[in-house]
């Protein structure tokens, strides 16, 4: 089980590096426009998410460290946002290409907007669209498995966690 969370996480790896370079843009954006704040928000949860379980995977799984259970909260803090949002993607991919139409909706929206650009290349948007949803579909699914064998390995490894210590009281034990 460990072994697939690593692999799943090494996985993530560079599609967090994508999505935070994506977040910057995002987040320029989102002071212009306040709408774009959520989605903002997500996506910064969701790469939250991926670094956290590297730093679980680096320093629990592989070399064994106790870590502090802020660590633990980081990580189950944004998988509930990601794998939410990974659930609502595969919803909505599943129905997406179960329904012809809804698909061919799309892409009549998609070839509008690029007949408004001018030097737009001309792809064949309905195999562009039907590989999009389904790699979407699959990482989608992927996150969910990879959020679950989290929150197993974090309930066999909880001894590892280091307990909190309030810090009103922190000083007086020392």
């Amino acid at each position: 089980m460990t072994f697939i969370y690593r692999i799943l996480t090494y996985l993530f790896l560079p599609v967090a590096v994508l999505l935070s370079l994506s977040a910057l843009s995002f987040f320029m954006m989102a002071l212009g426009q306040p709408a774009l704040l959520l989605p903002t928000f997500i996506i910064v949860a969701m790469i939250i998410y991926v670094f956290a379980s590297f730093s679980f995977v680096q320093k629990v799984i592989v070399q064994q460290q106790a870590v502090k259970a802020r660590l633990r909260d980081w990580i189950r803090v944004n998988a509930f946002v990601t794998g939410a949002i990974a659930l609502l993607n595969i919803g909505q991919s599943v129905l997406l290409l179960l329904n012809p139409e809804q698909i061919k909706l799309v892409i009549d929206q998609l070839a509008e907007a690029m007949a408004q650009t001018p030097g737009a290349p001309s792809y064949d948007l309905q195999l562009l669209v039907k590989w999009v949803l389904i790699i979407s579909t699959a990482l989608s699914s992927l996150l969910v498995v990879h959020i679950v064998l989290g929150f197993v390995l974090q309930k066999d490894m909880q001894p590892i966690f280091q307990s909190r210590i309030c810090f009103f009281v922190a000083p007086f034990i020392y």
